[in-house]
């Protein structure tokens, strides 16, 4: 029934009475059943954004048995002709590389029970291959499991894991597959439970192992239990309907579900008791493929399975269908992977991947809008959320699906006033003030529509190509629209702050209008050349975002100063922008042709249908910040309800794996190759990320590149491989989180060419060394004897010279006089001896002739030298190795002992001694000498002077205290 018709009809029967009660109160009950039923029914519910796995992606089987995820996050895909490992984009195909050789596909997939392996069966094998971490195709290898000798073909079918291992069904039974170690796998008898489940029942239907138990359903419709505890089944006697059972799944302790085509049954095995629930959109179809049918556990704790037009999921003991399909297609695989994402099995198509569930969820013409176009959305204060769409007004209460309350007539703009009050913009042209509650409606005809903005105190705003409207609303008496700025003023978007400003935008500029006061022009200049501005949204802070088909500008105003800097095209999904929203976190929403943006604390994200959204092309008024924190966008292809934004903006990490790498058609793991001209292929992949689809990679080989070099898909392909060792280094990076992942390398390790090997140089150098011997020798013959008689020459010069050298060198240590070292060089050899050693062991004495002037003015100073000479040659005589002897100056000596334990300071005494002890003759005089001394001992950070200086005040304290004697610092 068409409840829009009806609803104008009663109205315009009722307007010839004359009691208008009457009419408000047919009409809002006529409106209210409207908005409380549909022709849409129970598989009309929320949906998922997808995308379809087909040919296309690799696949060539479209009727899909199996989904299985690894423990490393590679989705395993079988199909009844071949089986796939999903890469992030395409399917891989399985074959004689992972060690499968007659066929590829398999009767039944799944993983042990500690998930580090992966069990398959064919007809007549059972294969165990380990889960590579990270995965990689070229490491997957499924091994055959040895067969015992006596039971040859076995027709091998279901698994289940049970205690340390698998359960195999066989043509004649079940058999037990020890992969405790998964390197070696190994058929074993079977536990006593399950040997008492497999002579009870020799043909189950389906069974499943829990900790404590063994399940089994029968043919019969019977599902048994096999336990430590005991065995029991249950039957029709019990309240289990005799039905095909499968999918079992444990949710607690001795609690398990399993299911039919439409039912769920709950066996408590503590309460002994069997409850059955109806699953809705299901159908007696799939009692046919029981050992398909599949119970997944959210991670939330809700349960989902297979339903005709998708899943059906199971929330506080209640069910609803979530609708993805058509329902055309049978669905059997089901799997929700580690990132979030449903994946769908459907026969005669090939896989199906459903995004952002639990994040997002999606309402379209499928799922109740009037059209898949959604042109604005607002909601009323603790009321309805409104939907404008190409098709019609359409209504979404808290709870259910979309109502139609206006059909055929494209509503672009819903925006709420006074309570009960709703303001649309009907085709462009028509303004409409809708009574939410009696049905009263009035209409303003004005050219060009662009957007309407109105506020609960009655106030109304409206943007047309003839400039701006204002009328207001008292509740009792609506206003004409009355204009407020110039007729040729083009408006294409409104915003108002806080502060009730209004701000606008168009005619390629930016407008505000302050209370009380005229519309005013903000800027019309912008950084990039003919800019038509289409959307504005101002934030709490003062600033002004401004939308156009250029990108997206932020505009800061300080004063009478305007300053405009645009957002990078990098950060966007596209420069055109259609809608933009500041919500109560400050988040600013982009919505562009080709998905949304956000931009929160600096960094962008984006979004779209890969992260959920129902579609990528973002109306001018359909991005709607709601109360509980939620978001709605609305879409050419739907309306999007993005429940948690802070899921949707979470950043994931990349995580790139290497699948396969060929070099010349060959497989290649490392191993070192010989030199060839061959190209090299590396197939790509992101495992565990739905975002993989839009993510592209960039490479660089160590040594040869100088940068990265980027790939759009997950492939890389060089025609030829640099000879050497070189590392592959590869980044994964998403433009729509700006993340990058953290390298990975291959290393690829092939021989030079022989004209790069070092014996070809070595040879090389030979020969040119070797002509070049050749080309000098006749020269060299030539210039020999001319050689040799330059060279006696310049020896005989070096040698003059070099005892030149050597006598200035002594002179410039020796005291000329004496023949002792001087002051220059007892200074340097003092420096090396305290530098020498962490504890310096060194007595040092200074010492002076007593009354030389006296010897000089009686003997003559040629008498004073022969008394310096001798003194030295005195002191010389009693010199050890490592002692050290100088001329300090004029009349005093310096006398250095490597010893500082006090034999230093007798020594000193002894040779001052023996110095003195007989007199110096001189023309037949003999002359005595006395001396003066001071000694000190080195100490640790001493430098020369320190010690000279402690020795110094030493000797003369010794010439104070009447000289000839030796006194110690």
């Amino acid at each position: 029934m068409n409840w829009g018709y009806l609803a104008e009809n009663v109205k315009q029967d009722a307007i010839k009475l004359s009691d208008r009660v009457i009419i408000r109160y047919l009409y809002a009950f006529v409106l209210g059943l409207y908005i409380g039923f549909s022709n849409c029914h129970q598989t009309c519910a929320q949906s998922l954004s997808g995308h379809v796995y087909d040919q296309a992606a690799g696949l060539t089987d479209f009727d899909p048995i199996q989904l299985l995820q690894a423990r490393s996050g590679a989705l395993f895909a079988n199909t009844q002709g071949a089986s796939f490992v999903f890469d992030g984009v395409h399917f891989a195909a399985l074959g004689t590389a992972q060690g499968l050789r007659n066929t590829t596909t398999f009767a039944d997939l799944a993983l042990s029970p500690d998930a580090q392996a992966i069990v398959a069966t064919q007809w007549n094998q059972v294969f165990v291959a380990i889960d590579p971490r990270p995965f990689s195709l070229s490491a997957l290898h499924f091994v055959p499991v040895t067969e015992p000798k006596s039971d040859g073909a076995a027709n091998y079918g279901m698994l289940s894991s049970f205690g340390s291992g698998m359960v195999v069904q066989t043509g004649t039974g079940l058999r037990f597959l020890d992969v405790s170690n998964p390197r070696k796998p190994h058929f074993s008898p079977l536990p006593p439970i399950v040997s008492r489940a497999n002579q009870a029942i020799s043909a189950p239907l389906s069974f499943f192992g829990t900790n404590e138990a063994f399940w089994v359903s029968r043919h019969d419709g019977q599902i048994c239990m096999f336990a430590l505890r005991g065995d029991r089944c249950w039957g029709p006697k019990d309240g289990l309907p005799n039905r095909r059972w499968g999918g079992f799944l444990q949710l607690s302790r001795g609690v398990v579900a399993a299911r039919t085509g439409t039912l769920l049954a709950i066996l408590d095995t503590a309460r002994e008791d069997v409850s059955i629930e109806t699953i809705p959109d299901t159908s007696s179809t799939f009692d046919t493929y029981s050992r398909l049918l599949k119970l997944q556990r959210l991670p939330n704790g809700d349960l989902m399975t297979q339903s005709t037009h998708g899943v059906a999921i199971r929330h506080d003991a209640k069910w609803h269908a979530l609708r993805l399909t058509d329902g055309t297609h049978l669905i059997l695989p089901l799997e929700l992977d580690a990132s979030g994402s449903i994946w769908l099995g459907t026969f005669g198509e090939g896989f199906r991947e459903y995004f952002g569930y639990g994040a997002v969820e999606n309402w379209t013409m499928e799922s109740g809008l009037s059209s898949g176009i959604v042109w604005g959305v607002d909601r009323q204060k603790d009321g309805p959320l409104w939907i404008g769409t190409d098709g019609g007004l359409d209504v979404l209460q808290s709870k259910g699906s979309p109502r139609t309350v206006y059909e055929d007539r494209t509503v672009e703009t819903v925006s709420p006033g006074r309570p009960g009050i709703l303001w649309i913009v009907i085709n462009s042209s028509l303004l409409e003030r809708l009574d939410t509650r009696t049905g009263d409606k009035r209409e303003f005809s004005l050219r060009e529509l662009g957007t309407v903005k109105a506020t609960g105190g009655g106030t109304v705003w409206i943007a047309t190509s003839d400039g701006l409207y204002h009328l207001f609303d008292d509740g009792s008496t609506v206003s004409q629209p009355a204009l407020v700025s110039s007729r040729d003023l083009a408006l294409t978007d409104l915003s108002l702050d806080r502060y009730g400003t209004l701000w606008m935008t168009g005619s390629g500029a930016l407008w505000r209008k302050l209370l009380d006061k005229p519309v005013e022009l903000v800027t019309r200049s912008w950084p990039d050349p003919n800019v038509q501005t289409e959307a504005v949204a101002s934030s709490p802070d003062g600033t002004v975002w401004v939308g156009s088909m250029n990108g997206l500008y932020h505009v800061s105003l300080s004063g009478s100063r305007t300053s405009i800097e645009k957002v990078s095209d990098s950060s966007l999904p596209n420069t055109t922008i259609n809608a933009l929203l500041v919500d109560d976190k400050r988040r600013l929403w982009v919505g562009t042709s080709n998905g949304i943006a956000v931009q929160q604390d600096g960094r962008w994200i984006s979004a779209d249908t890969i992260s959920g959204l129902a579609g990528n092309d973002i109306a001018e008024d359909s991005i709607f910040a709601d109360g509980d924190g939620s978001m709605w966008i609305g879409t050419s292809q739907g309306l999007s309800h993005i429940i948690d934004p802070t899921r949707l903006l979470k950043r994931f990490p990349l995580h790139p794996v290497i699948l396969s790498t060929e070099i010349g058609g060959h497989p290649y793991s490392g191993e070192h190759l010989p030199y060839q001209r061959a190209p090299i292929t590396v197939q790509l992949g992101i495992l565990d990320d739905p975002q993989s689809p839009r993510v592209h990679y960039r490479y660089r080989i160590e040594g040869i590149d100088f940068g990265w070099r980027e790939v759009w898909s997950n492939q890389i392909s060089d025609p030829v491989v640099p000879a050497g060792h070189h590392r592959l280094i590869v980044e994964a990076y998403d433009a729509a989180t700006h993340t990058s992942s953290e390298p990975i390398a291959i290393t690829i390790d092939m021989a030079l060419p022989w004209w790069r090997q070092p014996w070809f140089y070595v040879g090389l150098g030979i020969l040119l060394v070797g002509a070049i011997w050749l080309m000098l020798r006749l020269r060299t013959h030539y210039l020999v004897r001319q050689r040799s008689a330059l060279v006696r020459e310049v020896q005989a010069r070096t040698a003059e010279l070099e005892r030149a050298h050597a006598e200035l060198k002594i002179q410039a240590r020796q005291d000329k006089l004496t023949g002792l070292l001087n002051r220059g060089a007892v200074q340097d050899a003092l420096t090396l001896a305290l530098a020498a050693a962490d504890e310096p062991t060194l007595a040092v004495g200074l010492i002076d002739i007593d009354h030389f002037k006296h010897i000089n003015d009686t003997y003559g100073h040629l008498c004073g030298d022969a008394v310096l000479v001798a003194m030295g040659q005195r002191f010389l005589k009693q010199l050890r190795t490592g002692d050290l002897v100088g001329r300090f100056g004029g009349e005093e000596y310096v006398l250095a002992i490597p010893e500082g334990d006090g034999t230093g300071t007798q020594r000193i005494r002894a040779i001052i001694d023996q110095v003195t002890r007989d007199p110096i003759a001189y023309n037949g005089e003999l002359i005595a000498v006395t001396v003066s001394a001071g000694i000190a001992l080195a100490e640790p950070d001493d430098i020369w002077d320190d010690v000279i200086g402690r020795a110094d005040a030493a000797l003369y304290r010794a010439k104070r205290e009447g000289r000839n004697r030796v006194v110690a610092a």
